[in-house]
């Protein structure tokens, strides 16, 4: 890292980091921060003021972890936890980033914490998204690729002028060209792309936060997206929006709501845009494109230590499909299960089979061993279990329902699941229309804590790789399998 990088950018890395290779922050930062919010310190009130500071998206980044490239919670990767709030510590005056003085001690501690993360992880991390530079640089060889549309290429080519040569030619460029140049430096190796980003952000913290969302969006990491999308203005906002898909929305809506309270601000701009492209004021809702999901909690027993009494949690799940928006014959359900002590995250699921096909935050497709099935409650020929009742095309007004206990006698334990309505056979079969967050922790006393629910659009990666976990199972030794006969899901889509 070189010292053109303003006050902050090292943080911005850490976030991309962390985003991609799973980096944990350097400890003392959340307690600076807070330190901050308790002197006052307050966000902008109105985004649309000139002056909103966009550096604030890349600075929130390092507190949003993630499960799917999607996203995830700071606790344990997963939806539905909190993140520690944002604090504004930079501003912008005549459109360049100042530092306030009472936070300067914050972006040192990014700079000298940071930067040593942040070096010595990317050193030994895989570079999921790194693309190789070109072979040699020749004269004006910016200008070639920025005809061609590679803005990798120009940044990388723009990277190797001096440092002063950088900075005149960035200042002298539209806001487009710099935004363009930013995201193309996100897919570049740290030796270079640092010290670039650094000058962009220092002429205008605007450009670099839209060029951070653009790489988010590309390289599908929608929390670090959404963040970034959540610094900006609503104009910018608006404009950022207008071309992505409906797919893409509904990813970013995920990824809003898994934000903190302030995280609420984009994600009504995301439902105007998905009724702009079709959807009513219920289908913009999470989780409502193809029907209505919903999951209720039951009378909840708290265990009794002393006596050796376990603790129980009932709760029922429901998804009734859209006719008109479902291609299924049969709609069932896929959950994942994940159950850790709380303070370590080390795995405290006792089925040996959900061992051998957990993925590596100890996940798995939640089936009791023995059965073939990896559908929640089906029995093995594919007939409705005593906990489950499946949605059938041939009665389309009968929902889909499970119900689910799960308790034990363990104490200082985190139980999380993520419940999917998935089509079983028919045009749409692989396909999840909606999932459902929910859980509980359980302390040394052995007494129940909700987590909240929550609704989303998508699966999480956690799920997904619990539901190729279950399939590579069923493809490998035998004696490893749930069940001799042990059946793959179709393709997730």
């Amino acid at each position: 890292m070189t010292g053109e990088s303003p006050d902050g950018l090292a943080g911005t890395l850490i976030v991309l980091v962390e985003h991609m290779h799973r980096i944990p922050e350097p400890r003392g930062l959340c307690r600076d921060r807070h330190d901050l919010r308790a002197k006052g310190e307050q966000r902008t009130a109105d985004r649309s003021q000139k002056g909103t500071p966009y550096c604030e998206a890349l600075l929130l980044l390092q507190r949003v972890p993630t499960i799917n490239g999607m996203g995830e919670r700071a606790v344990d990767d997963s939806h539905g936890q909190s993140v520690p709030q944002r604090s504004p510590v930079l501003s912008s005056v005549s459109g360049k980033a100042t530092v306030r003085p009472e936070a300067r001690h914050v972006l040192d501690l990014q700079r000298q914490a940071g930067n040593r993360a942040f070096s010595g992880l990317l050193r030994d991390a895989p570079q999921i998204v790194q693309r190789a530079p070109p072979a040699t640089v020749i004269p004006d060889v910016m200008a070639t690729f920025i005809e061609k549309g590679d803005w990798h290429g120009a940044a990388w080519a723009l990277a190797q002028k001096p440092p002063a040569e950088r900075t005149t030619l960035l200042a002298s460029m539209t806001p487009e060209r710099r935004q363009r140049l930013s995201e193309g430096a996100l897919h570049g190796d740290i030796s270079w792309s640092t010290a670039l980003i650094g000058i962009i952000f220092g002429l205008s913290p605007r450009d670099a936060v839209i060029g951070a969302f653009r790489f988010g969006m590309w390289a599908h990491l929608y929390d670090m997206a959404a963040t970034n999308l959540n610094g900006l203005n609503p104009g910018d906002i608006t404009s950022q929006l207008a071309v992505r898909s409906a797919e893409e929305l509904r990813y970013l809506d995920d990824a809003g709501q898994r934000l903190p309270s302030e995280g609420v601000y984009i994600r009504p701009f995301i439902a105007a845009r998905l009724k702009a492209l079709g959807a009513t004021d219920t289908t913009a809702k999470a989780g409502r494109e193809f029907g209505e999901m919903t999951i209720s909690v039951g009378t909840i027993v708290q265990g009794d230590k002393a006596a050796g009494k376990r603790y129980d949690y009932p709760i029922t799940i429901t998804f009734k499909p859209d006719a008109a928006a479902v291609k299924a014959d049969k709609i069932a359900f896929i959950q994942r299960v994940r159950l850790v002590d709380t303070a370590t995250g080390d795995d405290r699921d006792w089925d040996t089979t959900n061992k051998k096909r957990q993925t590596p935050r100890h996940s798995s497709v939640d089936r009791v061993p023995g059965k073939t099935q990896g559908w929640y409650g089906m029995n093995d020929d594919g007939t409705n279990g005593g906990n489950l009742h499946a949605w059938l095309k041939a009665a389309p007004a009968t929902p889909a329902t499970m119900s689910d206990t799960p308790g034990a006698r363990l104490a200082n334990t985190t139980w999380e699941f993520e419940t999917g309505a998935v089509c079983v056979t028919g045009p749409d079969a692989g396909k999840v229309y909606a999932t459902i967050t929910w859980g509980f922790t359980v302390d040394k006393d052995w007494q129940i804590t909700a987590l909240a629910n929550k609704t989303f659009n998508k699966p999480t990666t956690e799920f997904s790789g619990a539901v190729a976990g279950w399939n590579a199972q069923a493809a490998g030794p035998a004696a490893d399998r749930n069940a001799p006969g042990q059946l793959a899901f179709p393709a997730l889509k």
